[in-house]
């Protein structure tokens, strides 16, 4: 069955309409459901439905509602997945967005640093395009939750606010960063959080600050990897070994 990721002002007690045209199109012409066919919604919120696509037109498809899934909360999700990650200079923390929406990454973090080369004002006028990858991405997968991007924070700020999670990562090259394996032996549930440094890595005072801080130090292997690989591989890692 295919999913698929609607707001939650289109849904209604017997029908799911939609009218959005990047929306049409996607249903239509990418995932080429037919009238009659069974299709996954989800509203971002945790809430699911099993449908069937009814009528079709230009402008407008109305999905039946064949059965409501009962309401997940996101505090009941095994793992909550935060990537505080320094912006790079190219678009591709986009692409950070897109696919760590997709793996189900919980919110996004873009973070001023030190060696950071796109600042907060950038950071602020990228935010409208940041919020179309964040749609596009969950219409394209179905996710149960939409994540949270946030407003960019300094690096500094954001170590302020470690405490809320139970397990800081902070991936870089030293020959004393553990293996992910290692780091999530015995860890069952939480709420993690990785910090991922900008093209230059953080600085070594910043990489101080953070192992003050309570993070772990980890390695990714040993090639050294672009900002958005290293973003992707974590949210990769951790969805396979939670949400198999």
């Amino acid at each position: 069955m295919n999913r698929f990721s609607v707001d939650k002002k289109n849904i209604g007690q017997e029908h799911i309409d939609i009218t959005d045209t990047q929306d049409l199109r996607h249903l239509t012409r990418v995932l080429r459901v037919r009238p009659g066919e069974d299709l996954f919604i989800s509203d971002g919120e945790g809430a699911g439905y099993v449908t069937t696509l009814g009528t079709v037109t230009r402008a407008h498809a109305r999905l039946v509602i064949k059965e409501r899934l009962p309401v997940q909360q996101r505090s009941q999700r095994r793992v909550r997945l935060t990537v505080a990650c320094a912006v790079p200079k190219a678009d591709h923390f986009e692409g950070v967005i897109d696919k760590g929406t997709q793996l189900g990454v919980d919110a996004f973090v873009p973070l001023v640093t030190e060696r950071g080369l796109v600042g907060e004002a950038s950071c602020l006028k990228k935010m409208p395009r940041w919020e179309r990858v964040r749609q596009a991405a969950a219409r394209q997968s179905g996710v149960l939750f939409l994540p949270v991007v946030e407003r960019p924070v300094s690096f500094q700020d954001f170590l302020a606010r470690l405490g809320e999670h139970d397990l800081k990562l902070l991936p870089h090259l030293s020959e004393q960063a553990r293996v992910l394996a290692q780091v999530f032996e015995g860890f069952d549930r939480g709420r993690i959080v990785v910090l991922i440094g900008p093209e230059g890595d953080f600085s070594r005072s910043e990489v101080r600050c953070a192992l003050d801080a309570g993070c772990t130090g980890v390695s990714l292997g040993r090639s050294v990897l672009r900002v958005d690989t290293a973003a992707i591989a974590v949210a990769s890692y951790v969805r396979l070994r939670y949400e198999p």
